[in-house]
């Protein structure tokens, strides 16, 4: 629960943070003449930061996206079988990009590339989306789990 919490204000407060530099960048540009420097960087690691610490609080409802073609085929324990088997996909799907995600964030750390002009490394940014995946990925490997029923 605490945990939840966190990511939810991790989550909030980044999303703030992510408006507000937009809506400074769009004042400072159209009415100003003075676009906020560095603008770009800190919205493309803002906006990692969002959607990498959204993925476990969906991750943890079970809510990823999905198509309804084919819903009216499903009930009772065909359903139960469907959805155990979209879930151990998207558990695969989620431990594959973590992995890929870890294996980048080792070679950018290793060239200590920097984000555009600001003086941070590329290789946090990696690191910390890389542990939001994983977060995500032992989640829904914990959906996989059965429930019993009260």
């Amino acid at each position: 629960m605490l945990a939840r919490r966190a990511l939810e204000w991790l989550c909030s407060v980044t999303l703030f943070v992510l408006v507000a530099v937009t809506a400074i960048d769009v004042v400072g540009r159209y009415l100003l003449k003075a676009p906020l420097p560095q603008a770009n960087e800190y919205v493309r690691a803002l906006m990692a930061i969002v959607i990498f610490g959204g993925m476990p609080l969906v991750a943890a409802d079970n809510a990823h996206l999905s198509a309804g073609f084919f819903e009216h085929l499903f009930a009772g324990r065909a359903r139960h079988i469907r959805d155990a088997m979209v879930t151990a996909f998207a558990t695969f799907a989620s431990a594959a990009w973590t992995w890929q995600l870890a294996r980048q964030a080792l070679d950018l750390h290793g060239s200590q590339e920097l984000l555009g002009t600001l003086p941070l490394r590329v290789s946090y940014i990696v690191w910390t989306i890389a542990a939001l995946s994983a977060v995500a990925t032992l989640l829904l490997a914990a959906n996989l789990a059965p429930r019993r029923r009260p």
